[in-house]
């Protein structure tokens, strides 16, 4: 129960508060009462207004800086989003209330816990209809109406996600209803479906959560591609099979992040391997949040990328240390075609399958994943990131996950270090040596080569200008002069 205004903070941050509009009803409502009530602050604040919705959406975006779009102009939708130094972004939803009143609106949702308001204005009481707030302290997850579920079956992702994180059991009706409404994916549009997987990977719990979907039938019709790695074995993994090893690979994922997080998880760190983890790669903790937090135009996080190819790694999965034989090309490329139609069918951006590709090929690092007793070398870095730009910061993680996974605790902790020096050798050159190790400024470019060596334009220029970037990058040309001679005898 809210007290009084100040308590207000709990649920709404006073930068956002003081720019709302005081002449009109405004109503928080769901997630972020929601999880105000169990001590948590909520990335996503939903707001309902009996009118002006999207006037109050577009004035809040200008009072913040932030950015405005429309998402249902007819129903009366908008968004606000607000970058923050240091992380992560806050989503603002105003929408145009549905039904007569307020209660009308709430009793329309999908789970009593989320049915929970509070009027900015007047913040001293809950408006509670459906008791949701009961719900919550008894960790039950109930539909708000029978109708709930089969008018909209997204709402089945939603269910489990939200039992998985807050720890519900689901009422008995609800899981009926559920598992009656499951087929009624199939009608849902796939951009609906992406959005609750990216939820549901940007959640804690997330292997676990797969695994009741896929219990209840879900995952052979959202992510019908993952249903082959059953019929897999992942003979380094105990003889599991490769479904089985990618939610693996996805819980301990989850733990090396939780490792290095801003504020560290105090419990991730209580095992040796994790441990290990912490003082080999703690040093680039800033950094690698800021990478991982940062959003692609889409909105979709740099962090939900990595876990959805984290999805997808094991499909067609060749040995990628092998070497850059003719023969893992052509797999490597039918490994590119067997994921590619599911990343174009979810309409993620060309950037987004660009990075998720990349991850998915090259979480094999140089000199990994067999013990050598020597780090990664100039070149070594410099190919690897020639390779993967960015996404060789999430290709490491991958790695190391997948390392953890084949091994388990039987792996050695002198193995295991080495391993996490590679990736540190290699943070190491991308955060703190970039300019000298991955991308030096040439000392020459495609016009001194054309004027020097009688060139004209055409692929001959970018080969010759990436071998003479790599020379640069080893130490083997150190001027004009030298980089013009090693283009020469490049041309023979």
């Amino acid at each position: 129960m809210i007290e009084n205004e100040g308590s207000l903070q709990y649920f709404i941050p006073d930068e956002i508060r003081q720019v709302l509009p005081r002449q009109i009803p405004i109503y928080l409502v769901g997630g972020g009462v929601r999880d105000a009530l169990i001590g948590r602050q909520s990335v996503d604040l939903d707001f309902v207004l009996p009118q002006q919705a999207l006037k109050t959406a577009r004035t809040v975006a200008n009072a913040l800086n932030g950015d405005f779009f429309v998402l249902d102009e007819e129903r009366e939708i908008g968004r606000v989003i607000i970058d923050r130094k240091m992380g992560r972004r806050k989503i603002l939803d105003f929408a145009l209330q549905r039904g007569l009143n307020l209660e009308e609106d709430l009793k329309r949702r999908d789970f009593t816990i989320n049915a929970i308001a509070v009027d900015v204005h007047h913040p001293a009481r809950l408006i509670d209809p459906l008791k949701g707030s009961q719900d919550l302290h008894d960790k039950v997850l109930r539909v708000c109406s029978d109708s709930s579920i089969r008018d909209d079956p997204v709402r089945v992702l939603r269910a489990v996600r939200m039992a998985t994180v807050y720890q519900l059991r689901m009422q008995p009706d609800t899981l009926s209803l559920i598992r009656q409404s499951i087929d009624g994916l199939n009608e849902v549009s796939v951009e609906r479906i992406r959005d609750e997987i990216y939820r549901l990977l940007d959640s804690p719990n997330r292997a676990s959560s797969l695994r009741v979907l896929d219990k209840l039938g879900v995952i052979r019709i959202i992510l019908p591609e993952l249903e082959s790695l059953k019929s897999i074995t992942a003979e380094s993994v105990r003889n599991k099979n490769k479904w089985e090893t990618t939610l693996e690979v996805l819980q301990h994922l989850e733990n090396l992040l939780a490792v290095l997080a801003s504020q560290p998880d105090q419990d991730s760190g209580n095992n040796l391997l994790m441990g290990l983890v912490n003082i080999r790669l703690g040093h680039f903790r800033t950094y690698l949040n800021e990478h991982l937090d940062t959003y692609f135009p889409s909105g979709r996080s740099v962090k939900q990328t990595l876990y959805f190819a984290t999805l997808f790694h094991q499909i067609g999965e060749i040995d990628l240390s092998a070497g850059n034989t003719a023969e893992a090309a052509k797999l490597l490329q039918n490994r590119i075609l067997d994921i590619t139609p599911r990343l174009q069918k979810f309409c993620l951006s060309n950037q987004e399958i660009d990075r998720i590709i990349k991850i998915t090929e090259n979480y094999f690092p140089p000199k990994l994943p067999a013990y050598s007793p020597t780090l990664p070398n100039r070149r070594d870095i410099f190919r690897y990131f020639n390779r993967t730009g960015e996404a060789g910061i999430e290709a490491g993680l991958l790695f190391l996950a997948n390392q953890l996974t084949s091994a388990g605790l039987d792996i050695l902790p002198e193995t295991f270090e080495y391993q996490l020096n590679v990736i540190r050798t290699l943070y190491e050159a991308w955060w703190e040596k970039r300019h000298e190790l991955i991308s030096p400024v040439l000392y020459v470019n495609g016009d001194d080569l054309m004027q020097e060596l009688d060139l004209k334009p055409g692929p001959i220029l970018g080969k010759l200008l990436l071998e003479i970037k790599e020379a640069q990058a080893v130490g083997e040309v150190s001027s004009r002069q030298e980089a013009l001679a090693y283009a020469r005898r490049l041309l023979g």
